[in-house]
């Protein structure tokens, strides 16, 4: 059992890693890690090749920091994401993300709060539709990416798995 007491820890920051700018545009699926309590129960299976990595936004203020995969990007999201990049130079809010976002039949109506300049969140229920990787059809992707067992009720290992497109 994880102390719930490591919600108010920071993470450990020497577990993370700074992606590079040939990395970006990036299509991200995982989590959002907040304190010291979400990175200790947030482990992802070796499987998918996992990463933890600091975010940082477009002004280098502030950071995000995640755990989990890079996907491999369809053409359609591949048009979305230089789209983004596009838009960010002329004007770039939420309002005209959403826009954006319809015109490639995707929605953001259940993450749009993480919506902030350089992290553009797509709704999970998209996935199937955003990239070519394999796993993409998997029905049991949350629990198989996080380990949990069917036959035990391990709670602390649940967590809100979400969609990224970054930028820097």
């Amino acid at each position: 059992m994880i102390d719930i007491d490591l919600v108010n820890k920071p993470f450990d920051f020497k577990n993370y890693c700074i992606a590079t700018q040939d990395e970006y545009p990036m299509l991200f699926l995982g989590f959002v890690i907040k304190n010291q309590y979400d990175d200790l129960r947030i482990q992802l299976s070796e499987k998918y090749n996992p990463i933890s990595f600091i975010h940082f936004s477009k002004d280098r203020k502030t950071f995000t920091a995640l755990k989990g995969i890079k996907l491999t990007s369809n053409d359609n999201v591949a048009k979305l994401s230089r789209q983004i990049e596009l838009q960010e130079k002329v004007v770039m809010n939420l309002v005209v993300y959403e826009n954006l976002l319809n015109q490639f039949g995707f929605a953001c109506k259940e993450t749009y709060s993480y919506f902030s300049p350089g992290v553009y969140p797509i709704d999970f229920n998209n996935l199937k539709s955003v990239c070519i990787d394999k796993f993409n059809t998997d029905k049991k992707i949350f629990q198989h990416l996080l380990n949990i067992d069917e036959n035990v009720f391990e709670f602390q290992k649940f967590s809100s798995m979400k969609l990224f497109v970054l930028t820097v």
